[in-house]
């Protein structure tokens, strides 16, 4: 499972992240926020990428998307695609709609093997 010019890192302990939990890791400078969500691991910067607000709150709904608990943008968990970007703040989002481009979540391909849990760099 390793790519031409990837390099996986193990992250952490599948029993770290029991079903239904959310952990944020540190690999090098970036934190990186891992997922368990009806038994599939996501991993994704834990940084929103309109403003930067950590995700590692926001709302995991059941089609399988993060909402960031600041501003209410929402992403694919497996993809880091836009499902809705938000204006916020009302007015002023709207002013800066023009300067803050849509931006996908950064993500990361997980693999797990056995209790180890690794994401793929590029």
């Amino acid at each position: 499972m390793v790519s031409v010019g990837s390099k996986w890192i193990k992250v952490a302990n599948l029993d770290e992240l029991p079903e239904g939990t959310r952990k944020v890791f540190k690999v090098g400078r970036t934190d990186v926020l891992l997922i368990n969500q009806q038994g599939t691991v996501y991993a994704m910067k834990n940084n929103c990428p309109h403003m930067g607000f950590p995700l590692n709150m926001g709302e995991i709904t059941e089609d399988g998307c993060i909402i960031c608990p600041l501003h209410h943008s929402r992403f694919d968990l497996a993809s880091g695609d836009v499902e809705e970007w938000s204006t916020w703040p009302v007015g002023i989002g709207d002013f800066f709609r023009g300067l803050i481009k849509e931006k996908p979540l950064s993500t990361y391909k997980v693999w797990v093997e056995g209790n180890s849990v690794f994401i793929e760099l590029a």
